[in-house]
């Protein structure tokens, strides 16, 4: 009996606090539900006399990208997006007017048809396959990557990578400027050259020419940075600061090495 008893109590116990947790949850939210994006999935392709862009020999333009179909901000957020789908798309081309994705595979094909008009010996293929997604998304930032991966007739294929931040607060694009103190650019630029020089496994006094192929014997800060969970990246494209032999450089500086010019309120403060 006194078993019985023992067991009625405790059972009553472990119902009031799963109720207390219950209650809690509902006064303190996650912050991240509290706003809660949701995306979806989306995608636009356009082929040359309709073929298919998985057969052989079709050239074909590819947009596949997230975009966001319920959340704060998401209108904001999206028409970014667009704005950077379709400029990073027009990169390539020789047309730079198209105002939405819809124009820019017009523009593609129509270029492509010119180009087969003007070169009726060759039987070049054209590709071009952009694509869009999240990289980071926390309560406080999303970063998103596009990247365009693409061979229009030269002497290898081009590719293209670009990053963009949004402030989840208010849906509008980071800068530096926007994470880092006054004057943070030559401090920067000194842990990017230690950053660099573990990557490749180099001293101090190698020559960054010499040793990676770099233009110059120095390596600055860029614009394209993406905030991820370990640190900030910092994404050099193909022939930004290198030949097209080199390839895309990619940096990623832990937020350890960071402290010191991260403002107090940084976003980019894990």
């Amino acid at each position: 009996m006194k078993k019985l008893i023992y067991f009625i109590l405790l059972f009553s116990l472990v119902c009031l606090s799963c109720d207390k947790k219950e209650e809690l949850k509902k006064d303190f939210p996650n912050k991240l539900e509290e706003s809660e994006l949701i995306f979806e999935n989306k995608s636009l392709v356009k082929s040359y006399k309709d073929c298919r862009p998985t057969s052989e020999n079709c050239s074909y333009i590819l947009f596949e990208y997230e975009r966001i179909s319920d959340g704060d901000f998401k209108d904001e957020i999206n028409n970014t997006i667009d704005k950077e789908l379709i400029s990073i798309s027009q990169e390539f081309l020789e047309s730079k007017n198209s105002n939405s994705l819809e124009e820019v595979c017009e523009c593609f094909l129509n270029e492509y048809k010119d180009y087969k008009i003007k070169n009726k010996s060759r039987d070049v293929i054209w590709t071009m396959e952009i694509r869009g997604k999240r990289e980071n998304y926390t309560p406080k930032v999303l970063s998103y990557s596009i990247s365009n991966v693409n061979f229009l007739g030269g002497a290898h294929p081009n590719t293209k990578f670009k990053y963009i931040n949004f402030d989840r607060k208010s849906g509008k694009l980071l800068s530096l400027n926007d994470i880092f103190i006054i004057g943070f650019e030559k401090k920067l630029n000194m842990i990017l050259d230690k950053i660099i020089r573990q990557n490749y496994m180099l001293k101090p006094e190698d020559n960054l020419s010499e040793k990676i192929g770099l233009f110059e014997n120095k390596i600055e800060y860029t614009n394209n940075f993406a905030i991820t969970k370990h640190g900030i990246k910092f994404y050099y494209n193909p022939l930004e600061i290198a030949p097209y032999s080199v390839g895309f450089i990619e940096l990623i500086i832990p937020y350890s090495e960071l402290e010191e010019i991260l403002t107090p309120n940084s976003k980019a403060r894990p």
